[in-house]
Formats: C-alpha cells, sequence, structure tokens
C-alpha cells in the first residue's frame, strides 16, 4: 500500500466512524432536513468513489429496492405519492441504501465501530441534557420537530396552501366510533387532487385515553426531553443500545452513564427495555445460541403484545396503564389501515386525507406502519432485510464482543420498534443499514438468496 493510499484509508476509517456516531445525534436543518450521517456518508462516497456492491448486500439491496416497485404499483392503482408528506415515509429507506452502496464492503476496525457508537451516543445523551436543563418549551433543535401532534393532515395542508385527494363520500369508518365518517380509505382514486374537505379536531386525542393531573404532568416534564435525534422514548431506544454495546464490552462505568442518561428521558420504556438489555447480556455472554437467545425474545415480545391486546379493555380501566392503553388503540388504527389496502399498503398522504389523522400518526408497530404504506407485500420484503441484518450482526458475535453487543442491541431494538415508532425512521434504518454493511466483508463473491441467509 502506498502512502497516499493509506492516507486514504486512515481518512476513510475515521469518516466511517464519525458516520456512526452522526447517526446517535439525528438531524440537521439545512433549507430541509436531513440526517447529519447523510454528509459524512457523502464524503465516504467522494473519498473512496462508486464500487459495485460487495455480492453479499446484493440480496438486501433488492429488497429495499422491492419497496420502491410497491410504490410505483400505487401509483400505477391510482394512489401516487403526494409530495413531501410521502417522501418523509420513503427518504429512510433512500438513506439505508445510500449507507450500503457507500460502506458495503468498506469494514473498520471494532474499535473504531465502538467509539463510534459509543461517543454518538454520548453526544446525543448530553445534548439532550442540555435543552431539558436550558431550552424553552417551544426550543427545537430541528425545525419540523414543532409540528409534532398539532393538528391534522387536512389542517397541515391548508396552512401551507396545499391539497389532498379527494374522498369519496361515506365510506371509511371512524378510527373510535365504528360509524361513517363520510371520507373513503380510498380516496382520491385515479390520483385526483382537490381541495382539502374539512377541517377536524386533532384526532390525536382518539388515542389517548384521559389521565391524571399527575400524569399530564409528567408527560409536561417528559416533553422537555429532546435533542436533534428526537423526543424522549425514541431517544431512549438509541441510547439503551449504546448500553447494552458497553455492557457487552466490559465498559461498565459507560454503561452506568447510559443508565442515568436513559432515566433522564424519562422513558417508561426504556427502564423496561435496559432490563431486558442487562437479561440478554447475563444470558447471552457465551457465542454460541446468539441466535436462538435473539429469537426467542423477539417471540416472546410478539407473545406479549397479543396479550396485551387481548386484555385491553381491562387494561383501559387503569389511569397508570394509560400508555399502554394507549398504544393498543393506535394498534387497532394501524390494523383497520393495513386493511384497507393489504396487498401493497398505500402513500402516507392517502392514509391522512382518508382518516384525518394526525401529521405524525404512526401505529406505533413496525409490522403495522411497513404494513400501511407498503402491505403484506412490503411486511414480507423488511422481514427478510431486518432478518439479514440480525443473521449478519449475530455471525460476527460470534468472535466479537463489539458485535454480540451490536448484535443483541438491535434484537433490543426490533423488540422496541413493535411498540414504538422506530421503524422506517432515519437513524433507525441509517443504523440497521450500516451494521449490515460494516458487518460483511469485502472480498465475498455474488451469491443466492439462499446462500445470503446461510
Amino acid at each position: 500500500m502506498t502512502g497516499i493510499e493509506a492516507r486514504k484509508s486512515r481518512w476513510a476509517g475515521i469518516l466511517v466512524t464519525c458516520f456512526v456516531a452522526a447517526i446517535f445525534y439525528g438531524d440537521v436543518f439545512v433549507g430541509v432536513t436531513l440526517p447529519l450521517g447523510v454528509f459524512f456518508l457523502l464524503g465516504c462516497l467522494l473519498l473512496g468513489g462508486i464500487r459495485r456492491p460487495a455480492g453479499r448486500l446484493v440480496v438486501p439491496l433488492l429488497l429495499l429496492g422491492g419497496l420502491g416497485v410497491v410504490v410505483g404499483v400505487q401509483a400505477l392503482t391510482g394512489q401516487p405519492p403526494n409530495g413531501k408528506a410521502d417522501m418523509v415515509a420513503y427518504l429512510p429507506v433512500a438513506y439505508a441504501v445510500l449507507a450500503l452502496v457507500v460502506l458495503g464492503g468498506k469494514g473498520i476496525p471494532d474499535d473504531l465501530l465502538r467509539k463510534g457508537i459509543i461517543g454518538g451516543g454520548l453526544i446525543t445523551g448530553l445534548v439532550m441534557c442540555g435543552m431539558f436543563l436550558f431550552a424553552g418549551d417551544d426550543t427545537y433543535l430541528v425545525r419540523s420537530q414543532f409540528l409534532v401532534g398539532k393538528g391534522t393532515y387536512a389542517d397541515h395542508l391548508k396552512k401551507y396552501g396545499r391539497t389532498v385527494p379527494q374522498p369519496a363520500p361515506d365510506a371509511a369508518v371512524s378510527p373510535r366510533t365504528g360509524e361513517g365518517t363520510g371520507t373513503s380509505p380510498r380516496a382520491g382514486g385515479g390520483g385526483q387532487r382537490a381541495s382539502v374537505p374539512r377541517i377536524q379536531p386533532d384526532v390525536t386525542a382518539e388515542f389517548a385515553p384521559p389521565t391524571d393531573s399527575a400524569s399530564m404532568q409528567m408527560y409536561g416534564v417528559k416533553s422537555r426531553a429532546r435533542n436533534a435525534l428526537g423526543f424522549s422514548n425514541y431517544i431512549a431506544a438509541f441510547l439503551v443500545f449504546c448500553f447494552t454495546v458497553c455492557l457487552f464490552t466490559r465498559r461498565f462505568l459507560l454503561a452506568a452513564v447510559f443508565v442515568l442518561l436513559t432515566c433522564g428521558t424519562l422513558s417508561r420504556f426504556g427502564f423496561g427495555f435496559l432490563a431486558l438489555a442487562a437479561l440478554l447480556w447475563l444470558m447471552g455472554r457465551k457465542p454460541s445460541g446468539g441466535a436462538k437467545l435473539g429469537l426467542g425474545t423477539l417471540v416472546v415480545v410478539v407473545c406479549g403484545l397479543f396479550l396485551l391486546v387481548a386484555a385491553g379493555d381491562m387494561i383501559a380501566r387503569y389511569p397508570p396503564l394509560a400508555s399502554i392503553s394507549a398504544r393498543i388503540s393506535y394498534w387497532q388504527s394501524g390494523a383497520r389501515v393495513l386493511m384497507d389496502s393489504p396487498l401493497i399498503g398505500q402513500p402516507r398522504s392517502f392514509i391522512m386525507a382518508a382518516h384525518d389523522y394526525s401529521v405524525f400518526w404512526n401505529p406505533h408497530n413496525a409490522v403495522l406502519w411497513i404494513g400501511a404504506l407498503f402491505g403484506l407485500v412490503g411486511i414480507g420484503l423488511c422481514i427478510a432485510y431486518y432478518a439479514l441484518v440480525l443473521r449478519t450482526a449475530c455471525a460476527r458475535a460470534q468472535t466479537s464482543d463489539v458485535w454480540a453487543g451490536v448484535y443483541f442491541g438491535l434484537v433490543v431494538l426490533t423488540a422496541w420498534s413493535l411498540v414504538e415508532p422506530l421503524s422506517m425512521s432515519p437513524a433507525y434504518e441509517l443504523l440497521f443499514a450500516t451494521c449490515l454493511a460494516l458487518g460483511r466483508p469485502a472480498e465475498e463473491p455474488a451469491l443466492t438468496m439462499r446462500a445470503a441467509y446461510a
């Protein structure tokens, strides 16, 4: 290796490490909102140029590309994407593709990967603490965060002088009462657009059971836990990921720091998933059996969710469980949306217009959210993709403590995505794509679908 090549390799390693850290920082606003990590990816692209994807990355790229095919089919069947409202939902997939193409086969030493993850987690935690202590209630690092929970989709478009597809009358069902609402789930067939038909109150209240004054005060304080990555629960998910990596790499003092930072988010799910991560560390310190432990964890979580839904009426009677009751309502709303177009889903703008949901409505479940956007076809593609990511990290975990932490951290995030709007978000998709890209050696030949999961 010549001196120039050595310097380029060193700088590439530094850029990739900074990119990993930037995933945990979150977004920046430069006229448009973009993940900070995208700029480091572009730097890696300029430094290394465009190469043919490594053999084992062809399959995941095809899986993600299949989601684009689904969107194309939606457009051909009279449901074309409607501008920014839908691009927000699709861009995380584009970021994942970019990460796979740019990072595929590069790889960095485990030590640099660990430093990037922990460094990024500490930065996002410290920024959150600064916002909590010193920022005002209406101060946000990313301008788009100010819109969270404010008004329906119709309200949002009317404010900015935009239009939505014209709903057909007397077809849809109210998400709460089950009665006709005068709108159609298949709003705007043929892709025609018309003026916003009406303005409704913010229907996020549909999914928020009444809570006592103490709970409302707690939510007010909790809303101050925010940074460029997101808000309380979303930040907590990535802090718990960092905590898991610290445990498996025996950085116990740093693990304690991430426990404190997670507590600072006031996320009750954060406390639960901290315990889950610690349990996985106790049970998964032996290299063998990681795949079974991870799969078993996800199966147990899914079974627990079915039990929660079955006990929904009983849970609704207890105000301290209002957060769980609200999630059950969100899951039910997501199931209704999925039934509108079960095979290929529908663009986010059509969902918002048909049901007049809040601009930031999300069913708080990865399967239902992906199903709403891409249907059962998209669910199948994404399950195959995420399984490949976990399989890759699990294979690397056999010989690396850092990758053991990454693997079980991804298991925790996957489980958490079933009760929180994590999937199809920029940081989540970038993290999964990065782990897949960095976990694959560069010198691997192209192979078949079967071999990709071998």
